[in-house]
């Protein structure tokens, strides 16, 4: 609450971002990305301070470009994750949830 009693509206909490001028459902890539074959468990994040949307995945090494070409199937340009991370083992915070702060915070490009 701000001096005067009004609430103040500060961030979103479900996935929902605004990335190049366009909402963007991060549920939407995510769900787009688990129907590859070859993905067991994709999890999609943005990153504020990089502006990147980042695709970490377990399953299959693949190739960034066959990834793209794959989800061009499925999302438009603009919801285009830029950077894709494979993982062995998804970090996991103590709640037993896929930690994407996690994922989102430690991608170095």
């Amino acid at each position: 609450m701000n001096e005067y009693g009004e609430m103040e509206f500060v961030s979103r909490k479900d996935s929902q971002i605004k990335h190049f001028g366009y909402r963007i459902e991060l549920g939407e890539i995510e769900s787009a990305a688990n129907k590859i074959e070859g993905i067991n468990l994709a999890v999609v994040v943005y990153n504020k301070q990089t502006d990147d949307i980042i695709m970490a995945y377990q399953g299959k090494k693949k190739d960034e470009s066959y990834l793209v070409s794959e989800l061009q199937k499925y999302v438009t340009d603009y919801m285009m994750p830029t950077v894709f991370v494979r993982y062995r083992e998804f970090p996991y915070n103590a709640n037993g949830k896929i930690d994407r702060r996690f994922i989102s915070e430690n991608i170095n490009k």
